[in-house]
């Protein structure tokens, strides 16, 4: 059974992750104080940490399912 907050919340985290990499590859020194740039600053480092904290909740909600199937 699918959660679908944390699937949303999990597709947020890969979008930001996305535009910071895309942002930091891609853009000129001229570019990176562009339109993007505070937007960048703001994802910077917190899409990431939500992906991990998405994942490790996702292994724990796998894992407690687990278990209750073996307990049957």
């Amino acid at each position: 059974m699918r959660i679908p907050g944390i699937d949303l919340a999990r597709a947020l985290a890969v979008f930001g992750m996305v535009q910071v990499n895309f942002n930091l590859v891609f853009s000129s020194d001229a570019e990176r104080d562009g339109f993007f740039q505070p937007l960048s600053q703001l994802l910077q480092g917190k899409a990431a940490a939500t992906f991990v904290v998405l994942a490790g909740v996702g292994m724990a909600l796998m894992t407690k399912r687990a278990l209750a199937v073996g307990d049957e």
